[in-house]
């Protein structure tokens, strides 16, 4: 959404996830997303009219809740607690987004 006047909001694009978008954290360009039973989405909103999937990382439950604090990451789970990523340590190579824990 756009806030051009104090009163008015307008929709810029939206998103559809896989899962259900429980709650979302955003990192300069870039979009964390607690996606219920689909997991952590990581979403470049550069172009806030054309957002995009940049990675889905697997945390084999329900992701309930984010925080991110500096350049650490927290993920809430219904039953396997949470998970704690480095957010500083989100590499491209050839391409390809790399995003590596560094605890769970």
């Amino acid at each position: 959404m756009s806030v051009s006047d104090n009163n008015e909001l307008s929709l810029l694009s939206n998103f559809k996830t896989p899962g259900s978008a429980m709650d979302i954290e955003l990192a300069g360009n870039t979009a964390f997303i607690a996606d219920g039973t689909a997991g952590l989405q990581i979403i470049d909103i550069n172009d806030p009219m054309n957002p995009e999937l940049l990675q889905t990382i697997d945390v084999s439950s329900e992701a309930t809740g984010i925080n991110i604090s500096g350049t650490t990451l927290c993920l809430t789970t219904v039953d396997k607690g949470f998970f704690i990523f480095n957010s500083s340590v989100i590499l491209i190579l050839n391409g390809e987004l790399i995003f590596r824990p560094i605890s769970y």
